[in-house]
């Protein structure tokens, strides 16, 4: 996984080899090597920049003093594998999915600068790829191998949802701006835009299966 830093001038990658390297983005240079005791398989900045944030198969995310590299925040705790993680736009949340083929997915939501579970943990039946919130924060999504989005609605916290479905396999999802309509790619060579009021969705076909798809800013744009 890469991911940019807020002002384009770092790179965070994470890899099988057991670490997360921040890089310059222009020099290409290394900057920092975070060694991890098994695959790092997801990473982030923290919403304010000041740290590194590694998603590790030993079930822990890290936090890294972005100038030292050195530790910084307590871990968060996990029973299983750390697949992917997402901030809220707020910056005071942080989902972080779980799991691995054969033992099912679960979501976590933390009050992460205070080490807090801020929302017990929903299943889900497989192997999760991807999680996002909506910009207004009121929908997080988790979607899997099985070809379901998974949403529960947060405002104020409370726990309940739903999931959208697709033929096989969902591989990424993005909320419209005003967090209205869910976007989703599969394997099954669909992207579909969702109501989510209304659960409805309009099916576009694109050759071969597509992983990424992205929404523009204005929310009118694939």
């Amino acid at each position: 996984m890469t991911v940019f830093s807020a002002d384009g001038t770092r790179l965070l990658t994470s890899s099988d080899d057991r670490t997360a390297r921040l890089w310059d983005a222009e020099t290409g240079q290394e900057l920092l090597k975070l060694s991890h005791p098994d695959k790092v398989r997801c990473v982030a900045f923290s919403p304010g920049g000041e740290f590194l944030v590694t998603g590790c198969d030993d079930g822990f995310v890290r936090f890294w003093d972005i100038t030292s590299g050195r530790p910084a925040l307590k871990p968060l705790t996990h029973g299983e594998r750390v697949r992917c993680l997402e901030f809220n736009a707020e910056g005071n949340r942080l989902a972080v999915a779980c799991g691995y083929s054969g033992t099912g997915g679960e979501v976590h939501v933390w009050d992460w600068r205070n080490d807090n579970p801020a929302h017990k943990p929903s299943l889900s039946a497989a192997r999760i790829y991807h999680t996002a919130f909506a910009r207004d924060g009121r929908w997080l999504v988790a979607s899997d191998a099985d070809g379901a989005s998974h949403l529960w609605r947060l405002d104020g916290l409370s726990q309940g949802g739903f999931a959208l479905r697709h033929n096989r396999a969902v591989s990424n999802s993005a909320f419209s701006p005003d967090g209205s309509r869910l976007l989703t790619t599969s394997l099954d060579s669909t992207w579909r835009i969702w109501g989510l009021e209304t659960e409805k969705a309009q099916s576009i076909s694109v050759p071969g299966g597509q992983r990424q798809v992205h929404l523009a800013p204005d929310g009118t744009t694939l």
